[in-house]
């Protein structure tokens, strides 16, 4: 179960790793789960679950704050918006996690492997409002970076990947203001290509 547990946290942060850079990372996670799984096999994880606490909470910590990191590195990234929901549950998530270990290992309660029924209860709810605000927040994502593509695909030329019209009529507004503001020159140079129907007509547009 912590094996499985740990796995999918790191294949949270492999999935933003895959959403901002592109490079999968499906062989770490699968490594990392056998790490795990290994050390359930020495005599400190299996003394105790406070040892085992100890052991792996650290792990799913970092894993966390992994996600944080490279989610925040993406705040000049047009989909930095849609991140940032996801760097909100990722430190909740760790908030509450350092909470509940803190109390676990101070109460003067004796862990077993179900846990006291409060620390069993409260475990399962985060990890079900962190699971559905993981959901929502992927689906976030996925959404925003359609309506990116699309917004892209609106405003340039889907052959040249040069800028259109509609993009001129949304930047050249923007850039003029600039100028204004900056007290600089401002030009637009148009060229007008004769006959160039013919071309198209031959060639293609």
């Amino acid at each position: 179960a912590n094996a499985f547990y740990i796995m999918g946290h790191a294949a949270v942060l492999s999935g933003i790793i895959k959403l901002t850079s592109g490079e999968s990372k499906s062989f770490e996670v699968l490594g990392l789960g056998a790490f795990v799984w290994g050390l359930h096999y020495f005599d400190l994880t299996q003394s105790s679950v406070e040892a085992r606490i100890l052991t792996f909470y650290p792990i799913i910590i970092i894993l966390c704050l992994g996600s944080i990191y490279v989610a925040w590195n993406q705040r000049t990234s047009p989909i930095r918006k849609a991140l940032w929901l996801l760097i909100i549950i990722e430190l909740i998530f760790v908030a509450q996690l350092l909470i509940r270990a803190t109390f676990m290992l101070i109460g003067t309660e004796e862990l077993n492997l179900f846990g006291s029924e409060f620390m069993q209860t409260s475990g399962t709810l985060f990890l079900l409002i962190f699971l559905f605000l993981l959901t929502l927040n992927f689906v976030f994502v996925v959404s925003w970076k359609k309506e990116l593509r699309f917004k892209e695909h609106s405003r340039t030329d889907y052959l040249t990947g040069w800028l259109n019209r509609r993009a001129l009529a949304e930047v050249a507004p923007n850039i003029f203001q600039q100028c204004q503001r900056e007290n600089k020159s401002f030009g637009v140079i148009i060229m007008d290509i004769d006959h160039f129907k013919k071309v198209n007509d031959i060639y293609g547009h």
